[in-house]
């Protein structure tokens, strides 16, 4: 059972919450949700591959979300992108004191939800996922 902590950083709570709020919106949904954030909407073809995503900046807080769909348009995860690694350290700093880890499926645990943090070729990326 997880235990929701209560020391919140009023920025980093407002980007869980965002990087939260759109997992299980339709693309449309999305793609209209951020007036007054820059959005960058788009297709990925590689061979028999065709997914879409929406990138959604927040200047105030150096980050940007990005939304993932599947086949049916429907967001399945979401990827909270800092724009530099001291950002991200702060980051995980506000994660450990907010919310319970899971050390065997190495996540964060969330309400309805759960955060991994994973680096590709240098790009660091706090993935939310639905529990199922």
């Amino acid at each position: 059972m997880t235990n929701h902590k209560t020391t919140l950083h009023p920025d980093y709570y407002k980007l869980t919450y965002q990087a939260i709020s759109i997992l299980d919106l339709p693309f449309s949904v999305i793609k209209d949700k951020y007036p007054d954030n820059p959005v960058c909407l788009m297709d990925y073809f590689e061979k028999d591959i065709k997914q879409k995503g929406i990138e959604v900046w927040f200047d105030n807080e150096s980050a940007s979300i990005i939304s993932c769909f599947n086949d049916d348009l429907k967001c399945v995860a979401s990827h909270l992108i800092f724009e530099n690694e001291k950002e991200i350290r702060k980051y995980i700093y506000f994660l450990n004191k907010n919310f319970d880890y899971d050390y065997i499926c190495s996540r964060w645990l969330m309400p309805d939800n759960f955060l991994v943090i994973r680096t590709l070729d240098g790009l660091t990326s706090c993935m939310f996922f639905r529990n199922k």
